[in-house]
């Protein structure tokens, strides 16, 4: 829910968006999380 507090904040309602969560046993180097983004810039 972080991430979706910290876009709310950042974009307001432009930063609504969809996601999910996927569990693993472990990630590379240790990290507690990852989030990936794909985002679109308007002109």
């Amino acid at each position: 829910n972080g991430a979706t507090d910290l876009l709310s904040e950042l974009y307001g309602e432009a930063g609504s968006h969809a996601r999910s969560a996927v569990g693993m046993a472990s990630l590379p180097n240790g990290a507690s999380i990852e989030i990936e983004m794909i985002l679109e810039i308007a002109d």
